[in-house]
């Protein structure tokens, strides 16, 4: 993991970014220099239930998980958010506390800018409330499928649900296949789809077995793409 980014390396993050793509020079060095760099080690939080933040983020290395914790201590993964992805945008709208954990799943390295301070350019841009607006519809979109995979799918559909949208974000086509680029054990599944370790488990043994999904250099194999989507749609017809 990259430890420190050059200003100009933190100016071509904010360039490059879906937020803030419209902005002249001279604001771009601006939101640069009120960059603060946070190095979050493994298993450490970046916030937690409850904090406050004034702050938006752009994660620059590593993975954060975006979890939700019961008061009985259990443990659901929302999603991972990987590198060059800005998140934090519903402080620029409430100062109300946090619904949900950030942790670190490898050693990261996250950018803070202040909330003021982007304010500030949205009022001079407000071409970036229009982009923030498209990444959070589609971020609440992916939310209520969750929601509605959670409440009304049976664990195996929830499963096969959870590994076919890690393929868009993390899915390397290979010979054998679509290998998930991204290191996961099956505690991880567990608390991706709301199931016991046992069950995930065995769903995945038995999709082991019908050679669907394989381990390969200690990351999981799709080599059985249609036969996964059935386990979601339950239908084993043609793709569409």
């Amino acid at each position: 993991m990259k430890n420190k980014l050059t200003i100009k390396e933190i100016q071509d993050l904010i360039k490059e970014s879906h937020w803030f793509n419209c902005l002249d020079d001279a604001s771009v060095i601006n939101l640069s220099k009120h960059a603060q760099q946070k190095n979050i080690s493994k298993k450490t939080y970046l916030y937690s239930i409850g904090d406050f933040t004034n702050e938006i983020y752009c994660l620059v290395s590593g993975r954060l998980r975006i979890t939700m914790t019961s008061s009985e201590g259990q443990v659901f993964a929302v999603t991972d958010i990987d590198k060059q992805v800005w998140f934090g945008e519903a402080a620029l709208v409430h100062d109300k506390h946090r619904l949900l954990d950030a942790v670190a799943k490898d050693d990261t390295l996250v950018l803070s800018f202040p909330k003021n301070v982007v304010l500030d350019l949205c009022e001079k841009f407000p071409q970036i409330y229009k982009q923030i607006f498209k990444v959070n519809v589609m971020r609440t979109r992916g939310l209520y499928e969750l929601l509605s995979g959670m409440l009304f799918y049976p664990l195996r559909a929830r499963l096969a649900g959870r590994l076919l949208e890690l393929i868009k974000d993390h899915g390397d086509h290979i010979n054998e296949g679509i290998l998930l680029d991204v290191k996961l054990n099956q505690n991880d599944f567990a608390r991706f789809s709301m199931g016991s370790r046992q069950s995930v488990n065995k769903i995945f043994r038995e999709w082991f077995n019908a050679d669907i999904v394989v381990m390969h250099e200690q990351k999981y194999l799709i080599k059985d793409l249609k036969a996964l989507r059935a386990e979601l749609f339950g239908y084993t017809g043609d793709l569409f």
